[in-house]
């Protein structure tokens, strides 16, 4: 079984050195998802925005995959700091709210672009639902 290089165009390119999600018997792992819009630019704002933010980028990309916010298995979480807790769990609740995934948050020194968080996340996937079109590799 061969590694498969995912990409859309619904979500931020990524450079050159990371895949946007890669997936492999079954399973998809994003790359760090930030509060960006499509050109990469930032998008500060609050918590609870850039959260919201983050998950629609996550929900675009199981979308693609042929999965649903159902299939994430796993979320990883780096937060600037632990007072932004309150504030993320809202949101990430309405987006999860039945059957949540198995998650982990870590408190990091600085998060690119001066952002409250990142995220990554992990989703089942069947690989005969995947557009051709979104594996580059």
């Amino acid at each position: 079984m061969k590694k498969k290089i995912f990409f859309s165009k619904k979500v931020v390119a990524p450079t050159p050195s990371y895949s946007q999600a890669v997936v492999y018997n079954g399973v998809a792992s994003t790359c760090g998802q930030l509060s960006q819009a499509l050109d990469g630019s930032i998008i500060p704002g609050t918590v609870e925005e850039q959260t919201r933010n983050i998950l629609n980028n996550i929900k675009v990309i199981a979308e693609e995959l042929g999965s649903t916010m159902e299939d994430v298995l796993t979320t990883s979480f780096y937060f600037a700091d632990n007072t932004v807790f309150p504030e993320f769990d809202k949101v990430y609740r309405e987006y999860f709210p039945n059957n949540p995934p198995a998650r982990v948050a870590t408190i990091s020194s600085e998060i690119y672009g001066g952002l409250a968080l990142e995220m990554s996340a992990t989703i089942a996937v069947d690989e005969d639902k995947i557009p051709a079109e979104n594996i580059i590799g």
